[in-house]
């Protein structure tokens, strides 16, 4: 996330009227094992976007997205032998994924994440140019095949497809 500023104003100063941030899985597996302050590294990310003389200017949107549901990935994949080595042998965000996790070591993570994507919701509010894309991405049904088979963790192809239309259709036109 400390690149995030610098990262959006590189993208928007490209001419595109969207900035479109979608905190990756491994970042907040991170955010959500441990003490680290959730607020931390959400505010200058939103800050730098919303027209403050480092931002990339008072045309652009900048939409935020909670990253798709790790309890869900788990339910999908857990059965999966394949997905399980990964998750193992790759050290994958074990604080969900671990075959020796319980419940309710699941359900504490879980709660975690939803604390975290509460607390990006309320920071992009505080902006005139940051919309929330709702839990759309968050609350997106996904299948197994839009997995990647390369580490069962981040999105596939058609998974990347997939949230795309979904974040298109919950965040890219504005209300003003």
């Amino acid at each position: 996330m400390a690149a995030a500023p610098t990262q959006a104003v590189k993208a928007v100063s490209q001419g595109g009227p969207l900035c479109d941030h979608l905190v990756g899985r491994q970042r907040s597996v991170h955010l959500l094992t441990g003490d680290h302050d959730l607020d931390d590294d959400v505010p200058v990310a939103v800050s730098a976007d919303d027209g403050h003389p480092d931002g990339p200017g008072p045309q652009a949107v900048c939409v935020r997205q909670q990253h798709p549901h790790l309890y869900q990935l788990w339910q999908v994949l857990h059965t999966n032998s394949l997905a399980r080595w990964a998750w193992a042998n790759f050290h994958i965000c074990q604080s969900m994924l671990a075959a020796t996790n319980t419940e309710s070591q699941r359900q504490q993570v879980l709660a975690r994440e939803q604390a975290f994507n509460q607390i990006l919701a309320d920071i992009c509010a505080q902006y005139s140019r940051c919309r929330w894309d709702n839990k759309a991405v968050y609350n997106y049904s996904f299948s197994a095949s839009q997995v990647s088979t390369l580490d069962f963790f981040h999105p596939s192809l058609s998974g990347q497809a997939a949230l795309a239309r979904v974040t298109w259709a919950a965040s890219w036109w504005p209300n003003s």
